[in-house]
């Protein structure tokens, strides 16, 4: 290996302008790709593949509630249910409908729903009127009504609690959870139905529902809506990088000011670091990749490692100098000769970590992907780019000679010698403390818990310096963004089906098996602790909901369920096919929501809807429902299947656990493999690998130990951490790993004492790198901690994470790997 590096550096050297042409070329058309880059931001989802997902795809496009989109109006007032706010939303519902952005995205059937609404209908419905029942009949109705009169009707409407549209959806949908049935409360809902529009236009009905419900109710209202949480929540991402991106820069040139004490250094690193992030900007453009808010960690990600490999290529060439090599290109080939390999294993180990998750949710892949492009980048770039750059400059300007201070960091020297110390004197207690204190935190990592929160994505409120700085407008919707979701999540019984399970019966569903299934599945649903109840019976939901509900208006409806009550129990067992088309002629909507007919006319699939208790544990719902699904999968001729967001979330979250777990597997079973290639090859040693990776795996237990004590949860952003560690911390263990052999082997060679060889080897080793592995971490602490600056939680968590990998890292690199270090030596490989 070593002849292939130096014959590459040979040609480098020596073939350096053409190299350069070459690179120039490639970064033109590479980073060209970066304008196809979309500027919009999406929220992460955590989307995974599973029966569950399909299922859901399933109900969405094959029942009639499945593909319309709710936007949620929230009116907040000292009294929301008194008759000067319900007149108010009454007349909101006229205007939402007639406005021509809004209007044309509707539903057909009852576009708008509120507690005015429902309450006149059923007013309305008590004097016997029946069908569609039109806003202006509605409005005009509730118009006639007193004060006194909804003071005291309104609760009896209240505590019906009817269905008001689809499953899962009542009157109490509309009011809090903890409302306790009296005209009285403080907020309420007004759902808005938009049909199946595409993304652009619900954004903009969202956007134009805000005027509205400002001018009729009040800025203490607002619209909560997915569209136009998406585009909040990227313009706030990108108001926060637009303070932060100047802000890195003037950091990061400060540090690289420090750390070379060279004007010429210092501009090639940031060129340097510009060429990886234009690489990486333009894979992102030429593949299509989408731009979400995870996906814009990489940068500050690669800022750190692009910096890493900088200072490690430009301090051995000045070691170099300093050793007599008193040419640039002579420094440069010997430098590079002698960190490539350390820095190829680096690239390789730490890609592997971000690789790991290929196989995970879009967002993870596609954040797995673009890292482990720019970390390749950073190798071309700082292993080719930037050395024939810096020797053809050097030569240009007459600089042969270049800089040959090595820009030591004294104080940092003499800390990083405790490490030494504690090798040469005990370095069996070392080891055993720090494994000790790794098995502790290896058990804190096992009871970190999952989350798949779908706020994690959604902005805190910025800080109040934010809205003054020139250039940044920030959104005053977007301030309250993350509190709105959690005032939504907290309130109300969410109307958008996050906390239902739906359970599918697809085959012969009208005939006996079919009816036995959904009965089944009534029966041992309703025995089940977690589902949520209405007027103190099971809140469950079934195609004979929908027939009950209408049955009392239509004859026919009546007599075709007795014609299907074979045994005489008041319940249909029979055929039901008559039932259903009797159903379906006066209320089509409402059983198309849970009873599917495709073209031919043929029924072939009903879903039975069982809301579940808020904060009800996911994965004892997902294992319970599935155990009902499997009794009334016994019925012949039917096949029955769970879906709905708590079984999906069930499945999000062992799918984190599976992926965190095939992170481990991978990025420790390629860094191993590569450590011990390595040094086997290079020095025949077969242990010199293990006791690099033994520090790096103490790193890790670090980072999940502190996620415990901290609270931090596995989630999208830190699903792959554990490969990312290992990654990262090869980066600075094998650099230490490789000079310690270097100067151990050349220290043999002079016959000098054993114990002096390995007290002088180790301090060579430890100070002489501890300097370049400092400033290394201190930039890529830097890189990656600007996060902790934004006010996106998972970005800010994301941060946190990484510079606790990268101050662990860091640490048991100086202070652990030598002990491992000293006792491999004594015992040999």
């Amino acid at each position: 290996m070593a002849n292939v590096i130096e014959r590459y550096v040979s040609v480098l050297m020596r073939r350096r302008r053409a190299v350069l042409v070459m690179l120039f070329a490639v970064t033109l058309l590479v980073g060209s790709g970066a304008t196809g880059i979309d500027s919009d931001l999406s929220v992460a989802q955590f989307d995974i593949e599973s029966d569950a997902v399909d299922d859901r795809v399933y109900v969405k496009e094959q029942f009639a509630t499945g593909s319309e989109t709710v936007s949620v109006v929230v009116v907040r007032d000292e009294n929301v249910l008194s008759q000067e706010s319900l007149a108010v939303t009454m007349a909101l519902h006229e205007t939402i409908r007639e406005n021509e952005t809004v209007g044309p995205t509707l539903t057909e059937t009852r576009p708008t729903i509120d507690t005015a609404t429902v309450f006149t209908e059923s007013v309305l419905r008590s004097l016997g009127s029946f069908g569609t029942l039109r806003l202006d009949d509605k409005a005009r109705t509730f118009g006639t009504f007193t004060a006194e009169e909804i003071e005291t009707e309104l609760p009896e409407t209240l505590e019906e609690d009817r269905p008001i549209f689809g499953p899962g959806t009542r009157v109490s949908t509309l009011l809090p959870t903890d409302h306790d049935g009296s005209a009285q409360a403080e907020t309420r809902l007004l759902l808005v139905r938009h049909d199946d529009i595409d993304d652009d236009e619900l954004l903009a009905a969202q956007r134009a529902l805000e005027p509205l419900v400002e001018e009729h109710v009040g800025n203490d209202s607002f619209v909560f809506g997915e569209a136009l949480v998406e585009q909040r929540a990227s313009d706030s991402t990108a108001a926060a990088f637009a303070v932060l991106g100047p802000l890195v820069l003037v950091l990061v040139v400060g540090l690289l000011a420090l750390a070379y004490r060279d004007l010429l250094d210092v501009a090639l690193g940031i060129f340097g670091i510009g060429v990886v992030l234009l690489w990486t900007a333009g894979f992102v453009g030429w593949t299509g990749i989408e731009m979400t808010q995870l996906l814009v960690a990489v940068p500050w990600l690669l800022l750190g490692l692009a910096i890493d490999y900088g200072l490690h290529v430009v301090m051995r060439s000045r070691e170099a100098r300093e050793a007599g090599h008193s040419t640039s290109t002579r420094a440069m080939s010997v430098g590079l000769a002698g960190v490539l390999v350390a820095l190829g294993v680096t690239t390789l180990t730490t890609a592997s970590g971000f690789l790991s998750g290929v196989y995970g949710p879009a967002p993870i892949r596609d954040f797995g992907v673009v890292a482990a492009f720019g970390i390749f980048a950073a190798l071309v770039v700082f292993g080719a780019f930037v050395p024939a750059l810096k020797v053809e400059l050097e030569n240009r300007l007459g600089r042969e000679g270049g800089r040959r201070s090595i820009g030591r960091i004294r104080p940092v020297e003499r800390i990083v010698r405790f490490g030494v110390i504690g090798a040469t004197r005990a370095p069996v207690v070392v080891v055993v403390v720090a494994l000790l204190l790794a098995g502790g935190g290896f058990y804190g990592g096992t009871q970190v818990d999952t989350s798949v929160d779908r706020t994690d994505f959604y902005p805190d409120e910025p800080p109040a310096w934010l809205s003054s700085v020139p250039g940044v407008e920030t959104d005053e919707q977007t301030e309250t963004l993350r509190d709105q979701a959690t005032f939504l999540d907290e309130r109300f019984a969410v109307a958008d089906g996050s906390e239902r399970v739906d359970v599918l019966v697809r085959g012969a569903v009208t005939n006996e098996s079919g009816v036995s299934a959904i009965h089944t599945i009534e029966r041992e649903s309703s025995a089940l602790d977690f589902v949520r109840t209405a007027n103190d019976e099971p809140d469950i939901y079934t195609p004979f909901s929908v027939v009950d509900r209408f049955e009392p208006f239509d004859d026919r409806i009546t007599d075709a369920l007795e014609a299907a009550d074979t045994t005489g129990d008041g319940q249909p067992d029979g055929d039901v096919t008559a039932v259903f088309d009797s159903t379906r002629d006066v209320g089509e909507d409402e059983l198309s929501a849970v009873v599917y007919r495709d073209d031919t006319g043929e029924y072939r699939a009903v879903r039975v809807v069982v809301p579940v208790e808020r904060g009800a544990d996911t994965q004892t719902v997902a294992t319970e429902m599935r155990s009902v699904a499997t009794i009334a999968d016994e019925n012949p001729g039917v096949t029955v299947t769970v879906t709905g967001e708590p079984i999906v979330t069930a499945d999000r979250q062992e799918a984190l656990l599976s992926l965190l777990v095939q992170s481990f597997i991978i990025t420790l079973s390629v860094t191993f493999a590569l450590l011990i290639a390595l040094f086997w090859y290079r020095y025949r040693s077969l242990t010199l690998g293990l006791a690099t990776v033994i520090p790096v795996l103490c790193a890790l237990s670090g980072v999940l130990g502190t996620m415990y004590l901290a609270g931090l949860p596995y989630n999208a952003e830190t699903a792959i951490i554990t490969g990312i560690a290992i990654g990262l911390g090869v980066d600075y263990a094998i650099h230490v790993s490789a000079r310690f052999q270097q100067e151990y082997t050349a220290d043999s060679q002079l016959g000098r004492d054993a114990e002096d060889e390995l007290t002088s080897a180790l301090s060579r080793a430890v100070e002489d790198t501890g300097g370049t592995l400092f400033a290394s971490a201190a930039t890529t602490a830097v890189g990656v901690g600007v996060l902790l600056l934004t006010f996106i939680p998972s970005l800010q968590r994301f941060g946190f994470v990484m510079v606790l990998t990268v101050v662990y890292a860091f640490f048991v690199s100086v202070f652990v790997l030598p002990s491992l270090l000293a006792l491999q030596a004594r015992l040999g490989s």
